[in-house]
């Protein structure tokens, strides 16, 4: 069997920045070309045995303006490419054993060209070998579930230092043991899994998300603070957590780590971002909320804001927003309604829709919405206004759950749901709050 899909589109632009009567402001028709290539080819060799190869190929070219005041004779080009490949052995070898084994690969590059010159670069390889299975010990016992895992990876980017040749590459082993006992409606779960980082540290936050890394390249202070009893007070009222009974204000400090931090570090101050996920992305929402004026960009991974937060969100003054969320998401759901995790409600929140219609607001971003694709799975979003304080960027990703696009499966899929490597959600929250200032005037 098989399967096969190829799209193609394009546009040939317009300009989305406010028309000046500046003669020397010529800004660039931001046209784009998108083109995916999705292939599957399977075979089953008997009633036990199937294979498979996937291939995933996307690119999209697209024009933008570098400055504020664009030259004429200028054009400035996005150029992103992924590839993805993997191939899949699964056996049945009998009614209650079952293996999984697949060796993938992904390639992603990023590259941004002023007049066909290359100006910026990063790329990277990840390579996968992964091996699980399945045991079925009786109707009354339970299931074991193992997985064995090596992934290796390679950056090559621009911004690394000449002595590292502009390369850098680490591994990552996994092993993993579940069990899983059903009766009824109810099931038990117990996980153990241990791995080791080559170049990887311990914070499990900076784990999943590598931006320390990404800041030791870039030159910018990653900073990971830590909620009272692993939580956040992010404004949903109806969250049953330490940080909200006992009205932890986390607020002051966040603004408190940003004095402190500016105490040590001589820091920009007019380029301080948030960036979170889950708990984490609302806790975010809620700085912009209420520190508009100590903040210069956010970014959220997975999670909204609370249902009642246009009630009391009331920033000073615009804030650039980037938003993440897969469809799929089986904890905070991208429709909004009732958060759930490990089997509890965790209070209700906004849909995706619901919040980019309530910053659209907060931040004057009026323009007409950009819509563009990125590979088979990720539709990307855009709003503006007057100024680029009004940015507003929303990645919607098919399929996906409660996940770090890019990042590790840090648990089963059946937790959290699937991980799309489409794109780098630390590369592209980096690439857009890089671009934006506070504007302290």
């Amino acid at each position: 069997d098989y399967a096969f899909g190829l799209a193609n589109e394009y546009s040939e632009g317009f300009n989305i920045r406010k028309v000046s009567n500046d003669p020397a402001y010529t800004p660039d028709i931001d046209d784009w070309r998108n083109y995916s290539l999705n292939a599957r080819l399977g075979y089953q060799l008997n009633r036990q045995h199937r294979v498979e190869l996937v291939n995933t190929s996307a690119s999209t070219d697209s024009a933008y303006d570098a400055s504020a005041k664009p030259k004429a004779g200028v054009s400035d080009r996005n150029l992103h490419r992924t590839q993805i490949t993997r191939a899949l052995w699964s056996a049945q070898w009998n009614a209650d054993l079952q293996t999984e084994l697949s060796e993938g690969v992904s390639t992603e590059r990023y590259e941004t060209q002023t007049n066909k010159a290359s100006t910026y670069l990063t790329e990277t390889r990840v390579r996968q070998t992964l091996l699980s299975g399945s045991y079925k010990l009786g109707a009354s016992l339970g299931q074991i579930n193992g997985l064995l895992e090596r992934r290796s990876d390679e950056l090559v980017n621009s911004g690394l230092r000449k002595d590292v040749g502009g390369r850098a590459d680490r591994h990552q082993d996994a092993v993993a043991l579940a069990y899983l006992l059903s009766l009824g409606s109810v099931d038990f779960q117990l996980h153990a899994r241990q791995l080791h980082g080559g170049g990887g540290n311990g914070q499990r936050i900076n784990g999943l998300t590598r931006f320390a890394e990404l800041g030791d390249r870039q030159g910018f202070v990653t900073v990971a603070p830590s909620g009272v009893d692993k939580g956040w007070n992010d404004g949903r009222s109806d969250l049953a957590t330490t940080a909200v009974d006992e009205q932890v204000d986390d607020v002051g400090f966040i603004a408190a780590v940003i004095d402190q931090v500016a105490s040590v570090f001589p820091i920009d101050r007019t380029r301080v971002y948030a960036v979170g996920i889950s708990n984490g992305a609302m806790m975010t929402g809620r700085l912009a909320c209420e520190l508009s004026d100590r903040l210069a960009g956010v970014a959220m991974v997975a999670g909204t804001a609370a249902a009642d937060a246009a009630s009391w969100c009331h920033p000073s003054r615009p804030v650039p927003m980037l938003q993440i969320h897969g469809t799929e998401d089986p904890i905070v759901p991208y429709r909004g309604g009732t958060v759930k995790a490990l089997g509890t409600q965790r209070g209700k929140v906004l849909g995706v829709d619901a919040l980019a219609e309530l910053w659209r607001s907060l931040d004057g971003a009026t323009s007409a919405p950009t819509s563009t694709t990125m590979g088979p799975d990720v539709t990307v979003r855009g709003w503006g206004g007057p100024t680029p304080q009004s940015d507003l960027v929303f990645y919607r990703v098919e399929g996906a759950g409660h996940t770090w696009p890019g990042g590790m499966q840090y648990l089963p899929q059946f937790v959290i749901g699937s991980t799309t490597n489409t794109f780098d959600a630390t590369t592209t929250i980096w690439q857009f709050l890089s671009t934006h200032r506070l504007n302290t005037g």
